[in-house]
């Protein structure tokens, strides 16, 4: 075997490069194996897939990183054979790639560094990291009744919308909890119905102003609504929680084919609550390692942007929801499934009902005025073919590709179950609630797909709350 050209170097050198140069391979095998151990030990074990499908259970961040660390392996140990076996480079020159891989190493570390040092100042609990924003830019073909761009804005108390207000004595502050039919993330901060209720309640009764802030997370369901108002210390200083409840309750009862939810409800509201306690910003999952990194979360939400420009409209960088890519997939989803019959909701709906119940008590134990409403939906059964085009509601059983969706029909009958429990549970233990869903047009006057409020729902949810609101005190007293 010919040796590389030694160029003068002494031996010990030529070992010290040599040696250096493998080491440096190391860091590709270990992102490989951080990538291969997450899939087969996953956090919950009832994630992983079977071993056809490994290459998409990796997800798309996964695959990534496995690609380019194989590639990086492979072109490691060519470029070694090369040096070693065929003489194409003289030692003079295998150090050249050396210092500029150790130099991109110790930048990437010092930059890793920097950001946890940056994150290391307290801002206290929230829901959003204060000062949080975002700019989307919604498809009115894909969210009918959406136009134009919309800022997405976090205030100083880690909630969406203004800022608490300066005389917060005299001021009526009211903070709305729910998941996404609340959050709106697709309305701008001024058409959001948190923030529509707000200016009506102050043009209805200007002796009593008001101060609304909106609460509402994707996906988050009454356990996750009883944990925020836990580690949240804002709402206890409210005067008034109004939650929006049902879809997101309901939802996991079917997807779960109505067999119990709760234990699954506590466990992902123990990660909310320690998300909320941490500012908001995001818990490092356990695996892979290289997601627990702060320079992973940095390009994430920096490449979003960038991403954006080359996919479908309804982008969103800060918050990291991806794009209106999702819904349109969603949609072709169910349009391809096969119907399935509508599960047993009686274990949800008694599950719904303790949830409700706890969170009526934590409001009694804190002196809350607690509101609760019914949640709208567009289900009905005779649905235009243009509206049937906007669904993606109603995957029964929880796996990656659902077996099936219920019909328009079954949807509508298991919401008007929920909804019919929440207001049975009011009745019964004398809370206070308001029947929303009685309240918004069935169409796309109102949402751009099965329960999401476009610019027009909206409107109508803060109407109709505004006017409800406007009879109770304080506001019917100064009416006086």
């Amino acid at each position: 075997m010919n040796r590389p050209p030694t160029n003068g170097l002494p031996r010990s050198v030529q070992k010290g490069t040599l040696v250096a140069y493998l080491f440096h391979l190391l860091v590709p095998v270990l992102f490989l194996l951080d990538v291969v151990l997450a899939w087969r030990f996953p956090s919950n074990p009832g994630s992983q897939g079977a071993p056809a499908q490994w290459w998409v259970d990796f997800g798309t961040t996964g695959q990534l990183v496995f690609l380019a660390s194989a590639a990086w392996l492979i072109l490691g140990l060519l470029f070694l054979g090369a040096f070693v076996y065929l003489n194409l480079f003289s030692w003079t020159k295998l150090q050249g790639p050396i210092v500029a891989v150790y130099t991109l190493i110790v930048a990437f570390l010092a930059v890793e560094l920097a950001l946890n040092i940056v994150q290391l100042g307290d801002t206290g609990p929230a829901l959003w990291p204060p000062g949080q924003e975002a700019l989307l830019r919604p498809d009115p073909d894909t969210m009918p009744g959406v136009v134009g761009q919309a800022s997405f804005t976090g205030n100083d108390v880690g909630l969406r919308g203004p800022n608490y207000p300066l005389d917060d004595s005299n001021t009526y502050k009211i903070v709305t909890i729910g998941g996404s039919t609340t959050e709106s993330l697709y309305l701008d901060d001024s058409e959001e119905w948190p923030n529509l209720l707000m200016k009506e309640l102050n043009a209805r009764s200007p002796d009593i102003p008001a101060w609304v802030a909106n609460g509402g997370q994707s996906g988050k369901n009454t356990e996750d609504h009883l944990e925020l108002i836990r580690a949240l210390p804002v709402l206890s200083q409210a005067e008034l929680l109004i939650f929006l409840i049902g879809i997101n309750d309901m939802a996991p009862t079917l997807s779960f084919a109505g067999g119990p939810t709760q234990a699954a409800f506590e466990a992902n509201a123990a990660q909310f609550r320690e998300k909320v306690r941490n500012g908001g910003r995001r818990l490092r999952p356990s695996r892979p390692y290289f997601k627990r990194t702060e320079l992973f979360e940095f390009t994430k939400r920096s490449s979003a942007a960038l991403l954006e420009k080359f996919s479908p409209p309804a982008g969103l960088g800060w918050l990291g929801v991806g794009s209106g890519n999702y819904i349109v997939q969603k949609r072709k989803q169910r349009a391809a499934a096969v119907t399935v019959p509508l599960p047993d909701l009686e274990l949800g709906l008694e599950e719904y009902g303790h949830r409700v119940r706890a969170i009526a008590e934590e409001c009694r134990d804190r002196g809350l005025r607690c509101l609760f409403l019914t949640q709208p939906t567009i289900w009905r059964d005779d649905l235009s073919p243009t509206e049937r085009s906007l669904l993606w509601f109603g995957w029964v059983r929880n796996e990656p590709q659902p077996p099936g969706y219920l019909s328009v029909v079954d949807l509508a009958s298991a919401m008007d179950t929920f909804n019919r429990e929440l207001l049975s549970v009011c009745a019964s233990d004398g809370l206070e609630c308001f029947d929303l869903a009685s309240k918004v047009p069935k169409n796309t006057s109102s949402f751009y797909d099965d329960t999401h409020f476009n610019e027009g729902g909206a409107r109508t949810v803060a109407d109709q709350l505004a006017g409800y609101l406007s009879s109770k005190p304080p506001f019917s007293d100064s009416l006086k």
